[in-house]
């Protein structure tokens, strides 16, 4: 007895969605997001001295930058609030070049969508900190750190006495 081809389209339809669910991996900027960028977007956005409308897609911090007009470029874990996405699937972006193919949109789309991962994760999180710590222009901390030691605690310094 043959199986008629609607039985094995049956069969495609059940087991094709879960084959596809189990090849999903996580994106990283660094090993699938960055080459389309940099075939499509660095161009305008990330070389040369001047970045056309500001925004620059080499690192992730400067994606999350919002524009002078105040859009989001990436907004990780939100694809559909992310203008870059609304620009390249809209056809705007690039103004010049081939355009990105569905499936690069897709990567691009579900890169954002898992969060924007990095491939050294703990870079951007030391920036972060770093930067969580205002500076003047001489480098030197705006408000002036206390230092306190565990000797020390017992007395009273004369920075709180004064």
């Amino acid at each position: 007895m043959r199986p008629r081809s609607s039985q094995l389209l049956l069969l495609a339809a059940f087991f094709v969605p879960g084959f596809a669910l189990a090849e999903t991996h996580e994106l990283t900027l660094e090993q699938d997001v960055r080459p389309i960028l940099k075939e499509h977007c660095f161009h305008c956005h990330g070389e040369g001295d001047k970045l056309k409308g500001g925004v620059d897609l080499r690192l992730r911090r400067f994606m999350e930058i919002p524009t002078k007009d105040g859009d989001h470029v990436m907004v990780p874990g939100k694809p559909e609030e992310s203008e870059m996405v609304k620009l390249v699937k809209e056809g705007e972006m690039p103004e010049k070049g081939k355009k990105l193919t569905a499936a690069e949109i897709a990567t691009l789309e579900q890169w954002i969508a898992q969060g924007a991962k990095t491939a050294r994760p703990g870079v951007e999180t030391a920036r972060k900190e770093r930067r969580s710590v205002a500076v003047n222009k001489g480098g030197v901390p705006a408000t002036p750190l206390r230092w306190e030691f565990p000797i020390d605690s017992d007395r009273q310094t004369s920075a709180s006495s004064g």
